[in-house]
Parts: C-alpha cells; sequence; structure tokens
C-alpha cells in the first residue's frame, strides 16, 4: 500500500531523523513510570478478580471476560493470559464507557508486566490505561519503554500522539500519528488523524479521514461508534445538521444502548433545536452510564424546558460522578466541572480552582478557555481578556468558545470583536446550547443595536 502523507512538513522535516526523538527528546525517561509492579497477586487484585468469576451472564462482553478468566486460572504465570484479560476489560471500558474499570485494568497489566518484563502488549495497555486515567508522563514512558522493546508498535505510537494531542502538541502527535499510518493504516490510526486534522481546522481532509476510518470498521457498531460519533461532531461544525444527525441514528438502529452513539445523538438533535429528541437520546444514556457530557446537556435542557428540580437533580449527579473520579485518581474531569459552574454561575472559586488544576496537564485553547470563562463569570475580565489570544490561536473555533470569547471582549469594552465572533458561533452552530445559545442570540441583538445607534449618531 502507497504510504499517504498526511502532515507533508511534519514528515519532510523528520526525514532520517530517529523516530523516537519525535516525542520530545529527553522529556521522557525510559525508566518505569510511577506505577510500581504489583505483588505476585495483591488483595485488591485478588478481590476484583474473585468479583468477575461471579458476575452474571448478562454483563457486557461477559463472554470475552470469562474466557480471559479461564486462562489465567490455567496459566497465572502467563503474561499473555493477564493481558487477554485485560484487553477484554479495557474493551469493556470503552463500550460502556466506565471509568471506574481504569484502576482495575492497570493493576491486570500490571501483573501481565511482572510475569513479563519484555513482553510489549502488557507495555502498550499499561500506556493505555495510564492515559485513559489523563495520567500523561506515565502513558508516555510506558510506550516509550514498549517502543524500546519494538521500535514498530503502532498503538504505542497513537498513544504518544493521543497525550501530545491532549496537552496541544500538535506537531509531536502529527509526527507519531504519521508513523503509525506509515505502520498500520486501519481504523484506530486514521481515526486519530482524522481528529488531529480536525482540531487543526482542516475539516475537509478530516472528513475524509473519519470517513475511512468507518469503512475500515467492517460495520461492527461496538468498533465504529467512535468513529460514527467523529463524523456526526465534524459535519455539525460544518452545518450540515441533517447529515449529522444521520451519521449516528443510522447506526442507532443496529445498536439502541451503545452510549457513544446516544450522547452523539443527543448533541446531534440539539443541534437542529430538536431539544425533545435529545432529551430522549440522552436520558437513555444517563440510565445507561451516566457521562459528565450527559448529565450537563441534561441539565441545560431540563433549565430551558423549565423543569428546574429535574436541572436540580443533574446538578447532584454530576457532583456525585466527579467525586467518584476524584476516589479513583482520574485526572481529565477538572475542567468539565469548572465549566459545568461557570455556565450555571455557581461556585466560581472552585470552578477558577478547577481550570487552574487542568492547565497543569492540558495545554491549548480547551483549557485556555476553561480558565478564561471561570475567570469572566468570577468577574475578573483582565485575566480572562489576558488569555483570548491563546483561545484565538486554534484553527478550531467551535461556538461555545467563540460565544465565551466574545462575552469576554464585550466586558472589555471591545464591542465590535464580540459582535463578529457572536455572528461566527449563532452562523455555525445557532443551537449550541439550550441556555445559552438564547443568551448569544440576546447579546448579538444588544450590540447591533449598540452600533446602529452610534452609527446614527450626528
Amino acid at each position: 500500500m502507497n504510504r499517504r502523507i498526511l502532515f507533508p512538513l511534519l514528515a519532510a522535516a523528520a526525514a532520517g531523523a530517529v523516530w523516537i526523538l519525535a516525542v520530545a527528546p529527553g522529556a521522557h525517561s525510559l525508566a518505569p513510570p510511577r506505577a510500581a509492579p504489583a505483588p505476585a497477586v495483591s488483595d485488591e487484585l485478588a478481590q476484583f478478580i474473585s468479583g468477575l468469576s461471579h458476575e452474571p451472564g448478562s454483563a457486557p462482553l461477559h463472554r470475552e471476560i470469562a474466557a480471559g478468566l479461564q486462562t489465567v486460572n490455567n496459566l497465572p504465570l502467563s503474561s499473555v493470559s493477564w493481558v487477554r484479560l485485560a484487553d477484554a476489560l479495557t474493551q469493556r471500558s470503552r463500550l460502556n464507557l466506565d471509568t471506574s474499570l481504569y484502576p482495575q485494568i492497570e493493576r491486570v497489566y500490571l501483573q501481565a508486566h511482572k510475569l513479563d518484563r519484555t513482553d510489549p502488549t502488557s507495555l502498550v495497555g499499561l500506556a493505555w490505561a495510564a492515559g485513559a486515567a489523563h495520567h500523561f508522563d506515565d502513558s508516555v514512558a510506558w510506550a516509550l519503554l514498549a517502543l524500546k522493546t519494538d521500535p514498530e508498535l503502532p498503538a504505542a505510537y497513537g498513544i504518544i500522539g493521543d497525550a501530545a494531542v491532549e496537552r496541544g502538541r500538535y506537531e509531536e502527535a502529527a509526527l507519531n500519528y504519521q508513523r503509525m499510518l506509515d505502520l498500520k493504516p486501519d481504523l484506530g490510526s486514521y481515526s486519530r488523524a482524522a481528529h488531529l486534522l480536525y482540531l487543526q481546522g482542516d475539516t475537509t481532509e478530516a472528513l475524509s479521514l473519519i470517513r475511512q476510518a468507518l469503512a475500515a470498521g467492517g460495520g461492527e457498531p461496538a468498533r465504529s461508534a467512535w468513529c460514527a460519533a467523529e463524523l456526526s461532531m465534524m459535519l455539525r461544525y460544518t452545518g450540515d445538521l441533517a447529515g449529522s444527525v444521520e451519521a449516528v441514528d443510522v447506526w442507532l438502529k443496529h445498536a439502541p444502548d451503545n452510549l457513544v452513539l446516544l450522547n452523539a445523538s443527543g448533541q446531534a438533535h440539539l443541534a437542529t433545536g430538536d431539544e425533545a429528541a435529545a432529551i430522549v437520546a440522552l436520558e437513555h444514556a444517563a440510565a445507561l452510564q451516566p457521562q459528565h457530557v450527559t448529565l450537563a446537556t441534561l441539565h441545560d435542557l431540563y433549565l430551558a424546558a423549565g423543569r428546574t428540580a429535574d436541572a436540580g437533580t443533574m446538578t447532584a449527579r454530576i457532583e456525585e460522578l466527579h467525586a467518584r473520579l476524584r476516589a479513583r485518581n482520574i485526572q481529565g474531569g477538572e475542567g468539565e466541572l469548572s465549566r459545568f459552574y461557570a455556565d450555571t454561575g455557581i461556585k466560581l472559586d472552585e470552578a477558577i480552582h478547577l481550570a487552574e488544576a487542568e492547565r497543569s496537564h492540558h495545554l491549548g485553547a480547551v483549557a485556555a478557555d476553561t480558565l478564561a470563562w471561570a475567570y469572566f463569570r468570577a468577574g475578573r475580565i483582565n485575566e480572562a481578556r489576558a488569555l483570548v489570544p491563546e483561545i484565538l490561536q486554534s484553527r478550531h473555533q467551535p461556538a461555545p468558545q467563540l460565544y465565551h470569547v466574545a462575552l469576554i471582549e464585550e466586558a472589555a469594552g471591545n464591542t465590535t470583536e464580540a459582535r463578529a465572533h457572536l455572528e461566527t458561533a449563532l452562523g455555525r452552530e445557532p443551537h449550541f446550547n439550550p441556555v445559552h445559545a438564547p443568551l448569544a442570540r440576546a447579546a448579538l441583538l444588544r450590540l447591533t443595536a449598540s452600533a446602529a445607534l452610534l452609527t446614527a449618531r450626528p
């Protein structure tokens, strides 16, 4: 197969270089990261294994996990046995969006690593588990150890690229995704490249790649759900709202309980203004496995519909969800909770604290927007305005982000810029949020009227 160069300038710059230098030379040690291998079989791991052996047969991926358990029981000293079990648990966590499994998955992969420290599959598994919990230094360190064992592991390059994306290091991500594509052009590499190109503002190429990823999925909803959700999001960004709905709802016919598809369907229907359909999809998702985006969107939909008691219930559930994440040492939710507090105008000091914490392990426009929005809502306009250039450096500007920038600019006295950002945001996604989109329209009317008055003055 001919090599496809998706990032030509970076590929040319990297030509002839030792590939491992593409991931920030000197930034990561090849020593094992902070998580040390477990003892023979820790009490926690033994208890978890015992619980798995008694779960009902109706549990998701029960057959695969039962097979992994059987292998572990038959060959407990084989690294391959533990990797097989951990891989099945990883599939379950992805299918169910179940973050509670991350620490257990890490323990199972650690057991495999203890039995064979040169096995690259356990190292890749540990890299994935650390990255899923947003421990990016650990994730990259494990992936580099895997590449030291086998320099041609596509998944390891993908995981290093994922960590780079989360930190706003798009050039580093592009180098590693390109290497992954060179080694194995498939759903995983196509979808990663598509997402990065979308973040870089190249929506046309991103759409092409995400469709290739879907084709590589072979029509299996469990494998293709994330790609279908990405396609829906990209179409929504381009203004193809009907296409955005169709992109996920056609898959939901075959997988009506798929959480990724349900959440994407809720967002797609919301973008069209069909709030009733959005509520149906998101309530279904929340009943299966509550996620922050599900509960937060439902909160706003309920609030817009005058269902204040239901909105209050969503607030309580969101705070309970994040308390559980903190108890499991899973990072990555700080920004979500900060944005929720800022959106609702509550606990603004905590919103700022959470946004500042997110900036410690996330860089780029999203983290800058989160902190700026929290500052703005707390009345700290100068600090919010100082972050606007960083936000606008990104070529990818979702409507909520432009709305935040617009209100910050208005508060700073830059009304022309504020109006331009609101026009772009509402032109792109007129129903981006059931609470804040109407506020954005009101702000645009206010600014337009003020501009007309100034023009009319002699």
